[in-house]
Formats: C-alpha cells, sequence, structure tokens
C-alpha cells in the first residue's frame, strides 16, 4: 500500500463519486478504478459501495477514510518538517561589516566572491554593523565573523586574522596650509589645526589606541581642536582649511585622484600599526575555518608573519592567527 492509494481513496470518499474523484486527481477514471481495487483486495473488506450514480461508503470505508486522512496529515507534516530542517541546517555565514572599511572594502568583497566560488552551497548573510555593534554580535553568535579595524595586536577576547596592514602613516592637509609645502610633516606641527576623525565614532576602542599614539608621538590635544567627522565631508573639510586627517597611501589615492584641493603628505613620527581583520568569538565555526583559509589562499594575510594552522582557543586567550 502506498500513500497514492490512499489519496485516491479519501478523493473517492469525499467526492463520492470515480469520475469527480477522477476529475480532482488529474487522472484517468479506469486507472482510478482500477488503484481502489487493488486498495480494497489488500486490506480484505469492501471499502466502497458502487451505486448506480455514484458510490457510498461501507462502515468499513467509513473507519478506513477517517483514519487515512490522518496518516495523510502526518505525512504532509513530516515532509514540512523535513524541508524545515533542510532549510535551517543549510550552510549560512553570518557576516559582519563595517561601514567605514572605506578603500579596503574591495578587498573584502574579493574575499567573500572567492569564499563563495569555493563554497557554493554556504549562504553568506552581511550586516553593516560597527564596532559597537560588532562587539556585541559576536558575544552573542548573532554574526560568527566581522571584519573592522585593529590598532593593537595580538586582540584579547576574540581571536582575530589579520587582512592587510593599515598603518596610519601620514596626514591629509588642505593644499593651501603652509605645512603643504613640506615633504614631510610632524604630528608636534598640526597643533593649529583641527584634528577631524572617524575612528571616534565608528570605533571608539580604536580612537583611544590611536589618541594615545599620537600623543607619544608628539601630538597635543587642544580645547576645540578635534571633532568627528564622517567619510563623505571630512576632506570637503579639509578642502576648506584648518582641519587635517590621519591616514596612509591606500587612503589618500582615490581622494588625490579626485581633487587639487588636498595633499598627503607622510609623517616624520613612527606610524600609527592598525590592520584590517576578521575577528571571530572562538571556537570558530567550519564556516569561519574556510574564510580564513580562503583568505590565505587569496593572499589576504599580513606577510610579516607566519602561517598557522587555524586554532581556537577559551574567550580571553590572547592569539595571533594570520
Amino acid at each position: 500500500m502506498e500513500l497514492r492509494h490512499l489519496r485516491y481513496f479519501v478523493a473517492v470518499a469525499e467526492e463520492r463519486s470515480f469520475v469527480q474523484a477522477a476529475r480532482r486527481l488529474r487522472v484517468a477514471q479506469p486507472a482510478l478504478s482500477r488503484q481502489i481495487r487493488d486498495l480494497e483486495a489488500e486490506v480484505g473488506v469492501r471499502l466502497l459501495q458502487r451505486l448506480p450514480r455514484g458510490v457510498r461508503l461501507t462502515v468499513a470505508g467509513e473507519i478506513f477514510a477517517a483514519d487515512a486522512r490522518s496518516t495523510l496529515e502526518i505525512a504532509a507534516r513530516a515532509v514540512a518538517t523535513a524541508r524545515r530542517a533542510g532549510q535551517q541546517s543549510a550552510a549560512v555565514l553570518q557576516f559582519g561589516a563595517g561601514p567605514e572599511i572605506g578603500v579596503y572594502a574591495a578587498s573584502v568583497a574579493d574575499l567573500l566572491a572567492a569564499f563563495r566560488r569555493v563554497n557554493p552551497g554556504t549562504d553568506i548573510r552581511v550586516s553593516n554593523q560597527d564596532e559597537t555593534q560588532q562587539l556585541p554580535s559576536l558575544r552573542e553568535r548573532s554574526i560568527e565573523a566581522a571584519v573592522t579595524f585593529l590598532t593593537e595586536w595580538p586582540v584579547t577576547l576574540f581571536e582575530a586574522h589579520r587582512l592587510v596592514a593599515a598603518p596610519l602613516e601620514g596626514v591629509l592637509l588642505p593644499v593651501s596650509h603652509s605645512l603643504a609645502s613640506k615633504a614631510t610633516v610632524r604630528l608636534s606641527d598640526l597643533e593649529g589645526l583641527t584634528f577631524l576623525h572617524r575612528a571616534g565614532v565608528y570605533w571608539p576602542q580604536n580612537f583611544r589606541v590611536i589618541k594615545a599614539a599620537m600623543a607619544e608621538r608628539g601630538w597635543k590635544a587642544s580645547p576645540g581642536r578635534e571633532r568627528p567627522a564622517l567619510s563623505g565631508s571630512v576632506f570637503l573639510e579639509i578642502a576648506a582649511g584648518g582641519s587635517w586627517s590621519l591616514a596612509n597611501p591606500a587612503i589618500a589615492a582615490p581622494v588625490l585622484a579626485a581633487t587639487t584641493s588636498v595633499v598627503y603628505r607622510p609623517m616624520t613620527d613612527a606610524p600609527i600599526p592598525a590592520w584590517v581583520a576578521l575577528i571571530w568569538l572562538p571556537p570558530a565555526s567550519a564556516a569561519v575555518h574556510h574564510l580564513i583559509e580562503v583568505a590565505r589562499d587569496i593572499g589576504l594575510y599580513v606577510v610579516d608573519e607566519e602561517r598557522p594552522a587555524l586554532k581556537t582557543r577559551g574567550v580571553g586567550a590572547h592569539r595571533s592567527a594570520s
């Protein structure tokens, strides 16, 4: 006996007609009649009484029809449950991306595209989150990995893989300022200008590290000479005069290609370390393991370190994954 037999019988029982049941099932009436006869032969009793017009259920047929409906409902629920479970168990990478990755977004895009090519069955779901949102999301495991800027190494509480070195080794200045005529500048020379920053908005923890590094290099904070700026307006404010911002050649290149109102000058001070990195809360999921391997395979790793196998440690451990 197959579910097909039960569906056919229930249709006949509800329609009280072979003709109507055949139309409902979209099968030929002779084939339907044959299936019902086979079912009755297997059950061993008459389930239907054939009438000149239509059919009537026997007592056995009434009981069998009720159980047949229940069996079909159970089967339908089993199919639906299996499909839901299959969808839920499909591989998914929950990925957080900071809004201020800027020029490094292209490298992250290449990484995700390469990951998808070698893991076509994994669905990548990207959410836009800054540092203040990423870290709680990683702790709660609502995302598995995130791309962010790091200004300290090794990291604490999380594990990380540095994709690109992005040290802050120069400044953006208005072309009209006297310092623009110099080949290099010192941070201590910039006290009279307003420091524009984006890290304080999106990466408050990194910003504290950056300001401490600036102070070590001779920069002195002045009241009213420091304020946040959005990426879309920071270059406009610098061009207008009286402001400056930390940068490196990669960050400066798109601006310098589009305007002559802003210049980039290297610092004579030691660069402020920074990296674009992937971070995650251990233990890493299988998807994160694959992501790190893909990053290494396409050359997204800091080259001044060895390439150890990816390991996981407990929360609070210091870690060097790349």
